[in-house]
């Protein structure tokens, strides 16, 4: 495929919600968890991967910077009395941010690059665009990966820091065909 990464523009925000929606639908437990997805605030950086044929938009990247200022700064807990979005399994929606806040504990206080976004059989050039970012920076890049992924970033050179299993059988109808489902904290070290 011939193809070039961008920075994302506004114009492609209607075209991205849509692609977004569409690859989180794909992944089972999204079914289940949401059905409303936005972009990350203003610290990830975004790419998109453009066919250079059809001009379509064929991927995407968000790459955020971590530090431990950044961190101590968004350490606030969610206030309990907030309402939960309309769409939203908040049974499942805990487990999950508690999932991802137990794997963010073996990289808490690392400044580091952090993958956050990709998808559409290019990543493995989105990921060395971050990959490129961490080595210019001398800092890791760490990924928290879905278990369909984890075989592609280790083959890209990342392993596991930790994992969490849920048991989505506990949100899903009876005999649905949910079963267990692993989120797992990847690293890349510069060498």
């Amino acid at each position: 495929m011939d193809f070039r990464i961008e920075r994302i523009d506004k114009e492609d925000l209607p075209f991205l919600g849509k692609f977004i929606h569409s690859a989180k639908l794909a992944l089972s437990i999204n079914l289940l968890k949401s059905r409303h997805f936005g972009f990350h605030g203003t610290s990830a950086e975004c790419f998109k991967t453009i066919d250079n044929v059809t001009g379509e938009i064929v991927g995407y990247i968000d790459i955020t910077a971590k530090s431990q200022e950044a961190e101590n700064l968004s350490d606030k807990k969610p206030d309990p009395k907030s309402p939960i979005p309309e769409g939203l399994n908040p049974p499942l929606l805990a487990e999950v941010n508690n999932a991802v806040g137990e794997i963010a504990k073996e990289t808490d206080g690392m400044e580091r690059f952090v993958l956050t976004r990709i998808r559409r059989g290019v990543g493995s050039k989105l990921v060395q665009l971050g990959i490129d970012r961490a080595k210019a920076g001398g800092v890791p890049l760490t990924v928290c990966a879905e278990a369909p992924s984890i075989t592609f970033f280790t083959s890209l050179g990342f392993v596991e820091t930790r994992h969490v299993d849920m048991d989505l059988r506990k949100y899903a109808p009876d005999n649905s065909g949910f079963g267990l489902f692993r989120l797992a904290g990847m690293i890349w070290r510069p060498e």
